[in-house]
C-alpha cells in the first residue's frame, strides 16, 4: 500500500466511513461494498479501516468508482472552502472563482450518492448546494474534523418571521443580500 492510498483511506475513515453500528455484517466484513453493497467477489475492492486490533470484526471496503467518487467529493469540499476562507471578495458575496469551485463540489456530491439538498449547521435549513446559498465548512468536534455547510448570508433563522413578513424579506436571502 502506497503512501497516498494510505492518506486517502485515513481521510476516508476519517470523514466518510459510518459508524459499525449502522453497517451490514457484510459491510463490516469486508464482503462487499461499503457504498454500493457490490460483492468484493465480484469487483477489487481495497480497505477502508486499517485497525489491526479489530481487524476480525471491522474490515469495510470500498470498489474504486465509489473509493474515487468520496475522495472527490472530499477534494472538491476542502478546495471550496480553502478558497472562500482566503477569498476576500468572498467575505461578503461570492466571486467567480468560488461559484465554479461550489458547483464542482456539488457535481462531486452526486457522484457520491449525497443528496441533492445540504443543511447548513447553523440553522438547520436545507437547499440545493447549486443555489448558491451555502458555502462548506469545517469544524472540530469529538475526536475529528466534521464537513459540513453554513449560510453565506444571514441563516434564515436569524431574521424574526414577523421582520421578514414587515419588511417583505424572501424565506432565504440571495447571496449577497442582507437583511
Amino acid at each position: 500500500m502506497d503512501a497516498q492510498y494510505e492518506s486517502d483511506t485515513q481521510l476516508l475513515t476519517m470523514h466518510e466511513v459510518p459508524p459499525a453500528s449502522t453497517m451490514t455484517e457484510a459491510q463490516r466484513l469486508g464482503e462487499c461494498c461499503l457504498w454500493c453493497d457490490v460483492s468484493a467477489a465480484r469487483v477489487e475492492c481495497g480497505p477502508l479501516y486499517t485497525d489491526e486490533r479489530h481487524a476480525d470484526v471491522l474490515r469495510p471496503m470500498a470498489c474504486d468508482p465509489c473509493r474515487t467518487a468520496r475522495l472527490d467529493y472530499l477534494r472538491t469540499h476542502f478546495e471550496c472552502r480553502l478558497h472562500i476562507d482566503d477569498c476576500e471578495c468572498c467575505v461578503t458575496t461570492i466571486c467567480l472563482d468560488a461559484v465554479a469551485l461550489v458547483l464542482a463540489h456539488a457535481v462531486a456530491r452526486e457522484a457520491a450518492g449525497k443528496p441533492d439538498e445540504v443543511t447548513c449547521a447553523h440553522c438547520h435549513g436545507a437547499g440545493p448546494l447549486k443555489d448558491l446559498t451555502v458555502r462548506p465548512v469545517m469544524w472540530e468536534g469529538g475526536s475529528s474534523l466534521h464537513c459540513g455547510y453554513l449560510h453565506l448570508t444571514p441563516c434564515p433563522s436569524a431574521i424574526p418571521a414577523w421582520l421578514r413578513e414587515v419588511a417583505g424579506l424572501p424565506e432565504y436571502l440571495e447571496p449577497g443580500e442582507t437583511p
